[in-house]
């Protein structure tokens, strides 16, 4: 018996009003890139995340991306990124020219296991990314630290290791 995937339908259909209504807004707007939906997504967010900013981006890739990218990841970087992920994850590092390296995950929770990112760092590991579905509590690491320094909304979570100022203002 075939086991759907993703049942979108089922999903919607409690909300279908709902996102007719902003469908429509946005029509109506003609703002299809940013606008004030977006800008009324950010605001939610950030105040949802208790952080002073959000960012929507158009992907899970972009948000990878742009997070690597805010923290000068690039040739010469490592960055440790759990095997067991989506394409993007290592792809995303990669692009930037940097090295992704592959880390075990916990067979419990999934995310990256933090023994095995231990073992893994090296004196060119920039940070470890790790990547969810869904945001959940910063998971301490070995070293007492948390993975979770910095958010990117949704898709990742990253501790910055590379020494490198990642505040907005340069000043914190």
């Amino acid at each position: 018996m075939p086991v759907p995937l993703l049942d979108l339908n089922r999903q919607n259909g409690p909300l279908h009003a709902e996102l007719m209504a902003a469908a429509e807004r946005v029509l109506r707007s003609g703002h299809f890139i940013q606008g004030p939906e977006v800008e009324a997504f950010e605001h939610e967010c950030a105040a949802a995340l208790g952080a002073p900013h959000a960012i929507a981006v158009s992907s899970g890739t972009d948000a990878l991306l742009v997070a690597l990218m805010s923290l000068d990841i690039g040739p010469g970087d490592e960055v440790i990124v759990p095997s067991f992920t989506f394409f993007a994850t290592a792809g995303s590092v990669a692009r930037l020219g940097a090295t992704p390296v592959f880390a075990d995950v916990c067979p419990a929770c999934f995310n990256l296991d933090p023994a095995d990112v231990a073992r893994r760092i090296t004196p060119r590991t920039s940070i470890e990314a790790v990547t969810r579905a869904t945001i959940t509590a910063a998971q301490p690491t070995s070293r007492g630290t948390l993975i979770g320094a910095a958010a990117v909304v949704i898709d990742s979570f990253l501790s910055n290791r590379s020494g490198k100022d990642t505040s907005a203002s340069g000043s914190d």
